[in-house]
């Protein structure tokens, strides 16, 4: 909780930041919250913990358009549903579903 984790990896994909816009990230915050952004717009969700699962529940975004990253915000916001497992090692967060690794996050220091 509390931890900025940068996101690196999007469906096998490096992610991309791009000039002028927030980078992509997610931050676990406490009571079940969570707040970030998909490289393009702000997010807020809830997300609820027990064991090796996660369920994130989406919640809303803001609603700016971006000249670039628009298919990999897509994307981002969509891998949340299907999520259901974590797993943190050597500063990387992992998020997966059934069949694959969704995404990989870096913890970065504030």
């Amino acid at each position: 909780q509390g931890t900025y984790w940068r996101l690196k990896v999007l469906d096998g994909k490096p992610s991309e930041n791009f000039a002028d816009q927030p980078e992509a990230h997610l931050i676990l915050l406490e009571k079940g919250e969570a707040a970030g952004s998909d490289g393009c717009n702000n997010f807020f969700m809830s997300w609820e913990i027990s064991d090796e699962r996660i369920v994130f529940t989406p919640g809303g975004a803001t609603l700016r358009l971006c000249p670039k990253g628009e298919e990999q915000a897509r994307r981002m916001l969509q891998m949340f549903p299907r999520v259901n497992g974590w797993k943190i090692s050597e500063g990387k967060l992992e998020l997966s579903s059934e069949d694959s690794v969704e995404a990989v996050f870096e913890a970065v220091e504030m």
